[in-house]
Order: structure tokens, then C-alpha cells, then sequence
């Protein structure tokens, strides 16, 4: 199954140690796409250079930054930029996986996504936040070997252990009923959606203001609209780069809000927020090969808009398929 990653970012501050990570997977990635929340030439800059200097082909796209902090909308950006990208052409069953450009993948992370991403529609990856003497000590040379760039601490890795056993235990309840819908929490910085579910569901909703609610919301309606998910914390871990926190971030943004039933959200991929005119560009080998503008929204799916009761005659089909099965695993364990 392709893997296309989506990566956003603002700044220049661990961009590199990003691609870095990305390089050093085995296999690489089908695709990688820079979303720049910014038109400020840093960022670029420095990623045409990592396109030179580990021979990694990507596409940036990138835009004046507008008023308001739109986590969600960067990450629509990228998805934008793949889908009218004029030699990129992803199919249908692709997986956009998601990363922060302060966040590196773990040796070996990408080929275990391509093996989960078989058996589901959306992944739900974990991180380790690194102290900032671990970010100082983060060897990018331990990368290419597939050895541990950093050494982690046990109570981190106990940490990452207890958080995928109770996300594994919050998926099993889900069938109940009895968990909030955007459980088990998908993590911004490290999930995959299947392309094909992505559209469905309208992308990330960009009416989000700031950050730490859009990832919520986009599970939520993953979940609602039936999405085979996969809790995999370990297998699909990154380090996230310590930094001092954005504070425009923390000052605004948006909660999540209490009641909603809706998988497809209304401003999102195809029907974006306002903002300024979106700018692509395919590199490699630091060398910009095309150049295009990206269209205010992606084009209308084929085929009809799945119909809201449909979903939630789906989630009942399932409980009922769950009850189901209980009921003969136990007249197994009877016989």
C-alpha cells in the first residue's frame, strides 16, 4: 500500500532532524510532502538543501501566513498539493501519514505502517517527548544504521506501554458504546488516514482554531464514519524534538465540541477556510523541478456523499457483529 507522508511545520528549528528520519527509512516512503504554514524562505530553503544532501525527492507547498493559527488546515495543505500535484497521481487506497516537523520516525517506523496500514483505514501512532538534553544528545548519524539515535529512559518506554494498553482497551469498549467517540485519541503528529477516508470525511475540519483539538476531531469522525482503526504506539513511534512552547498555540484555540454526530466536517479539504493563495513546488536533488499553484479546493469526489444514518446504521451493524462473536467465542469456551 503506498505511504504518502505529510509533514507541517513553521519553522526551520528540527526540520532537518525530520527528514533525516524520513531518509533513513527502509523502504522510503511513496511520497513526502512539506506543508509550510508560512511564506517565509527558511523553511524552504533548507528543505531543497536536505533534498540535495540525502537525495530525498518531495514536494513543498506553502503560503502567507494568515491571522489565525489553523493547525488543520496545514495538514489539508499537504493533502491539496499531493492531489494536484501534475505527476503525482495517489491512489485511491493510499495512506497519508502525518507528521509534526519536530517529530523524527523511529528506525524501521515506515515499513511497520505499510504493514498495518493493510489491515486498517486509520493508524494510531505514539511518541516519546524528549528532555532537551536528549534533544542535544540526538544522534541523526545512529539514523541510516537503524540504531537509537538517543537513549530513552525506562519510565519513557513504561509510559508508551501503558498508554497503547489503555488505547487498546478504550478500542475494545468503543464497540459498547460507553467511550467518547474521539477514542482512542489519534495523535496529530503521528497517525495515518487512508486516502480514500480522508476525502470521505472532509480532511481535518480548519474551523479549529490553534492546536490540540483538530487530531480529536478528525478520530472522532474517522470513528463515526466506520474506519477500520489500529492502536500501534510502539510500532509506529517518533521522537518528538523538545522546544519551548508556541504560545500562540495555547492562547487560542478551539474545544472540542460536546455533541456532534457528523463525519463529514463542512470547511475542510474541499471546502476550505479562507485564506492566501496556496503555492507548490516539486525538488530533487535541490533542484526545483515544477512549480504549480494549488487549486482552493480539491474536486468533488465520484461518488455520492455517504449518507449520515448509513454511518450510524454501520457502528449498530458493528456492535451487533462484536455481540455476535462474543456470544460464539464463549459457546467455544463452553464446548
Amino acid at each position: 500500500r503506498p505511504i504518502h507522508i505529510i509533514i507541517s511545520t513553521h519553522t526551520t528549528r528540527h526540520l532537518r532532524a525530520t527528514l533525516a528520519g524520513i531518509a533513513a527509512q527502509r523502504p522510503r516512503p511513496t511520497g513526502i510532502i512539506l506543508s509550510i504554514d508560512n511564506d517565509l524562505s527558511e523553511p524552504s530553503d533548507l528543505a531543497i538543501a536536505c533534498s540535495c544532501e540525502f537525495a530525498l525527492p518531495m514536494t513543498i507547498a506553502w503560503r502567507a501566513r494568515p491571522s489565525h493559527v489553523r493547525v488543520g488546515q496545514v495538514r489539508n495543505n499537504g493533502v491539496r498539493a499531493l492531489l494536484s500535484s501534475p505527476t503525482q497521481s495517489p491512489r485511491a487506497e493510499a495512506m497519508l501519514y502525518f507528521l509534526d516537523g519536530d517529530s523524527v520516525p523511529a528506525p524501521g517506523m515506515i515499513a511497520r505502517a505499510a504493514q498495518h496500514a493493510a489491515h486498517a483505514d486509520l493508524l494510531i501512532g505514539g511518541r516519546i517527548c524528549l528532555t532537551p538534553r536528549q534533544t542535544d544528545q540526538f544522534d541523526l548519524t545512529a539514523l541510516p544504521h537503524a540504531q537509537p539515535p538517543v537513549l530513552i529512559a525506562p519510565q519513557q518506554h513504561l509510559e508508551l506501554d501503558r498508554r497503547q494498553r489503555r488505547y487498546r482497551r478504550q478500542q475494545r469498549l468503543k464497540h459498547f458504546g460507553i467511550i467518547k467517540m474521539h477514542k482512542p485519541k489519534v495523535l496529530g503528529a503521528s497517525h495515518g488516514v487512508s486516502l480514500s477516508l480522508y476525502r470521505a470525511i472532509n480532511g481535518c475540519d480548519e474551523t479549529y482554531l490553534g492546536a490540540w483539538r483538530e487530531d480529536d476531531d478528525l478520530g472522532r469522525r474517522a470513528h463515526l464514519a466506520g474506519a477500520r482503526s489500529r492502536v500501534a504506539l510502539r510500532d509506529l513511534c517518533v521522537y518528538h524534538l523538545w522546544h519551548p512552547m508556541n504560545p500562540g498555540k495555547r492562547q487560542e484555540w478551539s474545544e472540542l465540541p460536546e455533541q456532534c454526530d457528523l463525519a463529514r466536517c463542512l470547511v475542510g479539504l474541499q471546502s476550505p477556510a479562507p485564506q492566501p493563495p496556496l503555492f507548490a513546488q516539486t525538488v530533487c536533488d535541490g533542484r526545483i523541478v515544477e512549480r504549480w499553484t494549488v487549486p482552493d479546493a480539491d474536486s468533488p469526489l465520484p461518488t455520492s456523499p455517504i449518507d449520515e444514518q448509513q454511518r450510524r446504521d454501520g457502528f449498530q451493524q458493528a456492535l451487533d457483529t462484536w455481540l455476535t462473536g462474543g456470544s460464539q467465542r464463549r459457546g467455544r469456551r463452553s464446548a
